[in-house]
């Protein structure tokens, strides 16, 4: 795998890897290699992009945002195709389905919890979500595989459901790096590291037995009223007014033949 990761161990970059390169910067290649590296730092980790605004791309980054100005949406949402969201405070996605065009999206810091109202947008194929609140990967790969068929770059560097890298969660960074290249088989890099073709096969095996359903928070609450309510009413007691079925003790067993269906062919005295 270590021929794999999209930085090579002396901060160049590797063959087959250009596309992805061309969209980070040498600060964040710095940011991207400290996070291998396994260091803690939080106030260095500055994952996104600063390039130059061109006519297709929209910067509105650091703009304390918490939704997308619908004038700009509509005005310019059908020429752009980078839209940098970073560092804003989102509660909300709605909007982008102006962008149509819309090829790289960077919605790194902006807190979200989920991405709910994520819209269809079909050229999509970079998409950057780190340094968020994810955290029910299930729920955010079905939406990426219904409304991002094409998504190719996929970064999800701290979120809750993206484990760190380091010996202790090896496994688990492992089953999460399989579970998200099984919902989304034409991502070619996740987070830092190129998507392998050993990686992929395993996934497509592994895939569909590694993500395990779990109750909602509502049906958890629901779970819990009904349970107060049962106990609650005076009626509902366990075992009330019930005969017990049988009991220990010595006796004779006899045996009349009443509910035998053999008893048509026997007279009572053969009893």
């Amino acid at each position: 795998m270590a021929d794999d990761n999209l930085l090579s161990n002396d901060g160049n970059e590797q063959n087959g890897t250009n596309g992805y390169n061309a969209l980070i910067n040498d600060d964040e290649k710095a940011t991207r290699s400290t996070y291998k590296n396994g260091m803690d730092d939080e106030d260095d980790l500055v994952i996104e992009s600063e390039d130059e605004e061109e006519d297709d791309t929209l910067n509105l980054a650091g703009q304390n945002l918490t939704v997308l100005p619908s004038s700009i949406c509509k005005n310019k949402g059908g020429i752009i195709t980078t839209l940098i969201l970073t560092k804003n405070k989102l509660t909300s996605l709605k909007g982008l389905e102006y962008f149509q065009c819309l090829q790289t999206l960077q919605l790194d810091r902006n807190g979200l919890k989920n991405i709910n109202d994520f819209p269809k947008l079909p050229q999509l194929k970079t998409l950057w979500l780190n340094n968020n609140n994810l955290k029910n990967l299930n729920s955010l790969l079905l939406m990426l595989k219904k409304q991002c068929p094409n998504l190719e770059y996929l970064s999800l560097l701290f979120n809750p459901i993206c484990p760190t890298m380091d010996g202790s969660t090896e496994q688990l960074h492992k089953r999460y790096r399989l579970t998200v290249i099984y919902h989304l088989p034409n991502v070619t890099f996740l987070d830092t590291e190129q998507v392998a073709f050993t990686e992929r096969q395993e996934a497509m095996k592994r895939g569909k037995f590694l993500i395990v359903a779990k109750p909602s928070e509502e049906q958890l609450k629901d779970v819990e009223e009904v349970n107060e309510e049962d106990y609650q009413n005076d009626d509902i007691t366990p075992y009330k007014n019930v005969q017990p079925a049988a009991f220990l003790g010595k006796g004779r067993i006899k045996y009349d033949g009443r509910e035998s269906e053999g008893n048509r062919f026997i007279l009572n005295q053969d009893l």
